[in-house]
């Protein structure tokens, strides 16, 4: 799966805090290399076992993300582009389940 196929239904079986991030988190995360997506999310699903200043650390990277236009998440992520998965590994539903 491509962070670009994203979809509500895959975070169903988030916690409710976490799922509610996630879903809002959508579009920034369909704008990021598959590798930091699968990794990001290994957090946002501990989401609501957190405590508030891990939340916040999680909250301010998200917004901060945000706050980017399209090219400055280029330039970020530029080293991360050039990591490509195996195919088996981009099928594996890495979304639901991202402790994999």
């Amino acid at each position: 799966m491509l962070p670009t196929q994203l979809k509500a239904e895959q975070f169903k079986g988030y916690p409710p805090k976490a799922k509610q991030l996630a879903i809002d988190s959508i579009p920034l995360l369909r704008q990021l290399p598959t590798i930091y997506v699968a990794s990001l999310l290994r957090e946002v699903i501990r989401y609501d076992w957190k405590f508030p200043a891990e939340r916040t650390q999680v909250d301010r990277q998200l917004a901060y993300l945000a706050s980017l236009n399209s090219e400055q998440l280029q330039s970020i992520f530029a080293g991360f582009s050039h990591i490509r998965l195996d195919r088996k590994l981009e099928d594996v539903d890495w979304v639901r389940d991202p402790m994999l």
